[in-house]
């Protein structure tokens, strides 16, 4: 879990740092932005799972309620990480300020793959079967 807790600190850090002009160090638009990303993602697998076990007709009943669901739940990740993310970035910048300009373009390029791949996911939600219990 530590690994993951490392990847995520530093899209956000480098999210912040990009948006340093106009957030400054709170980095608001980093942790919406991630708080996004995370939705995103969730929403794909839910919706995955929905589209696969009950097909788009049932899905399609339950719409409204589910638009409730999803904003709650928006919600919930952004206030998580609002909390997990206040006053962090000076502490991730001293962790990553003198890290090899190789590196950092790699990491550069994986948080510009974790913004695209969620969007991406749910582009191919179009593409799944109706149902496979059928």
């Amino acid at each position: 879990m530590k690994q993951v807790d490392i990847f995520f600190d530093s899209i956000f850090y480098r999210m912040t740092k990009a948006y340093m002009k106009w957030d400054g160090k709170d980095g608001s638009t980093s942790w919406v932005g991630f708080s996004m990303i995370v939705f995103f993602v969730a929403i794909f697998i839910v919706l995955s799972l929905l589209i696969l076990f009950a097909g788009r007709d049932t899905l399609k009943v339950y719409s409204d309620i589910l638009k409730f669901v999803g904003v709650g739940f928006f919600v919930i990740v952004l206030i998580y990480f609002r909390r997990r993310y206040k006053g962090k970035y000076d502490d991730f910048h001293e962790r990553w300020k003198d890290e090899p300009k190789f590196k950092k373009r790699l990491n550069g390029v994986l948080v510009i793959l974790s913004l695209l791949i969620p969007v991406l996911l749910l582009i191919s939600l179009s593409f799944l079967p109706d149902r496979i219990t059928r």
